[in-house]
């Protein structure tokens, strides 16, 4: 492709596009290689980076296994990092440059995990049109349970359900570290119910939190000082993400996590921030949803958003 050239990812380029993703139109501090390194023992990275002569025009966060690329399973999302004001054929010529690069590399499929539309709407949508143009193939969709600050309301009987709850001497805290939480509360919740674990390890979650201390935070809920809940939180430009939220027995009797949920949602619409991305809530169920999940976060005040995954045949 004319003027277009395609280079993998090496760490002697790590400054050059860290800096393309602090400036990016739809990334987020995820796409950062000191975060999407954290486990770069469990992927094999196959990231991309699209210039047009000397200038970088896009980046792919990606991780190759075997003739397969996905971008990204490692991560909530992935896609084509644009610069700011691209516009559509900027967009598809990035795309096109991408996929011909796969092909000659002997790539046979590509897997692209889409960001949810709350976090970039135009450019979701713009991606997602030029996809299926260049023979993407949607493979399904996750409901995504977001605020928009811009047109949301906590339903009343939350509110008034709350109230009932308010002889409790329930304390939110920012806490200073994620131990206690991880500890006491989220890794026994998930053991005991779930009989699983949380995505990060504990030594990872600290690790990620010491290199972007202004971006990963904790906030716990104590009743009677005592730790009964709390939720981990990612802070970006225009939004924030609830990470992790588990409560305790107790702390469930006495809704910590929907206090908590409200507290949240009122910092941060105070802090101006678009957006709040309460994460998803498909499962493996019948359904392929949690009925419960989805009903709390629609009272929070949730719109569902899309996240797609698209696929392509090279």
């Amino acid at each position: 492709m004319d003027n277009f050239s395609v280079v993998i990812y090496q760490d002697s380029r790590v400054e050059e596009w860290n800096s393309f993703i602090q400036k990016a139109a739809n990334a987020t501090f995820l796409f950062d290689r000191n975060f999407m390194e954290y486990h770069c023992d469990r992927f094999d990275d196959y990231s991309l980076m699209i210039y047009k002569e000397s200038e970088l025009l896009a980046v792919f966060p990606a991780h190759r296994i075997d003739d397969q690329v996905f971008s990204h399973s490692g991560l909530t999302y992935g896609g084509l990092c644009l610069g700011r004001h691209s516009d559509v054929l900027k967009h598809q010529r990035c795309l096109e440059a991408a996929l011909q690069f796969f092909r000659s590399q002997g790539i046979t499929k590509l897997s692209v995990k889409v960001l949810p539309e709350i976090y970039s709407v135009e450019l979701v949508n713009q991606f997602k049109y030029i996809a299926f143009q260049l023979g993407g193939v949607l493979k399904g969709s996750e409901m995504n349970m977001s605020i928009d600050y811009r047109n949301y309301s906590i339903s009343k009987s939350k509110l008034k359900h709350l109230r009932k709850y308010r002889d409790y001497e329930i304390k939110i805290v920012e806490s200073d570290g994620l131990e206690p939480f991880w500890q006491s509360v989220l890794v026994p919740l998930l053991a005991e119910r779930y009989q699983t674990k949380p995505v990060h390890s504990l030594v990872e979650i600290l690790k990620l939190q010491a290199r972007f201390p202004e971006k990963i935070k904790q906030f716990s809920v104590y009743s009677d000082e005592e730790l009964v809940g709390g939720i981990t939180v990612f802070e970006f430009d225009e939004g924030v993400k609830s990470q992790y939220g588990a409560a305790t027995t107790l702390g469930k009797e006495q809704r910590a996590l929907d206090h908590l949920f409200v507290y949240l949602i009122k910092k941060y619409e105070d802090a101006g921030m678009r957006f709040f991305d309460m994460g998803v809530v498909t499962d493996s169920t019948e359904l392929g949803y949690n009925r419960g999940l989805l009903q709390q976060k629609k009272e929070l005040g949730c719109t569902t958003y899309l996240q797609d995954i698209i696929e392509f045949e090279l």
